[in-house]
């Protein structure tokens, strides 16, 4: 395998001195690597925390689904 262009971000469990990718990395066994270390954020486990970050800005600002809604209305409403 090649050895990718540009750094690149790939996930893992930690066992003592040894990390479980969740991909392959692209690097040939035993070539050598720096390795930067952080711990991943926590999953959500509540339900809808998913599509509410999805919403980005918008989640946050009660006034945005009632524009939403009424741009809907507007546009259903408009004549073709």
């Amino acid at each position: 395998m090649r050895q990718p262009a540009m750094p690149h971000t790939v996930n893992g469990i930690i066992h003592g001195k040894t990390i479980e990718l969740a991909e392959d990395p692209g690097f040939e066994s035993g070539e050598a690597v720096v390795v930067v270390l952080q711990t991943a954020p926590e999953k959500s486990r509540v339900w809808g925390d998913g599509i509410r970050a999805s919403a980005g800005i918008a989640a946050d600002v009660p006034a945005a689904e009632e524009a939403w809604l009424e741009t809907e209305r507007l546009r259903k409403s408009a004549p073709c």
